[in-house]
């Protein structure tokens, strides 16, 4: 929301943007259609899928004990991959009693599967429910047909956008995932990047520290 922002230089140019708008709701309804545009598009291509063999082979090479990926990517590919392959793996999801996968920090950090999929700007899949369930977590991943369910009609739960993404790894799944991110930054000294453009300000940083730490790394 415009509220957000705690730069003063913005907060006159944002309140004269407010007056401006013929409806109150005009930047949410602008953030829904991108992000529904961006959820159509990605869940109706059919792309390759050869470029993500390397995952499938370092997940049966004997000589790893666990492997983190880490995607900004918000598509599916790397699940369907995974789940072709019958390799086990955890998004940190796990089903609850009405059906729903919801998110579950303990999964994520404990469930002793080789490979965690660590997706940083979350995915087409991913929806927030409108009632809290006590000890359950709002993301989820609903069943394909999930009418019966009562979700918000925000759409997926993605990071969209350029400057938003720094102060959305302060609060929920997305400060959980990008913890998790700094943490297994600091057990390893490579790191592989594949496809990566460099601009997301959190992970650059990220990167930037680690490297900094250790001349080895």
């Amino acid at each position: 929301g415009v509220d957000e922002y705690e730069n003063p230089a913005l907060a006159g140019f944002l309140a004269s943007a407010q007056a401006r708008c013929t409806s109150e709701n005009l930047f949410d309804q602008t953030r829904r259609y991108i992000k529904g545009i961006v959820s159509e598009r990605l869940r109706n291509l059919a792309p390759q899928q050869d470029h993500l063999a390397q995952v499938v082979h370092a997940a049966a090479d004997t000589s790893f004990s666990k492997i983190e990926i880490f995607t900004l990517n918000h598509d599916c590919l790397i699940e369907k991959v995974l789940e072709r392959a019958k390799i086990p793996f955890t998004t940190g999801f796990k089903p609850d009693a009405e059906g729903l996968r919801r998110w579950d920090r303990m999964e994520f950090a404990e469930s002793g599967k080789k490979i965690r999929l660590n997706k940083l700007h979350g995915s087409i899949d991913w929806y927030l429910t409108s009632s809290q369930t006590p000890g359950w977590s709002r993301v989820c991943i609903p069943p394909e047909n999930h009418d019966r369910f009562d979700m918000l009609d925000d759409g997926p739960a993605m990071l969209i956008g350029t400057f938003n993404k720094m102060q959305e790894y302060t609060i929920g799944i997305n400060a959980d995932l990008f913890c998790a991110f700094r943490m297994a930054l600091w057990k390893i000294d490579r790191l592989v990047i594949s496809g990566y453009s460099f601009g997301d300000k959190g992970v650059n940083a990220s990167i930037t520290e680690w490297i900094r730490h250790n001349p080895a790394n």
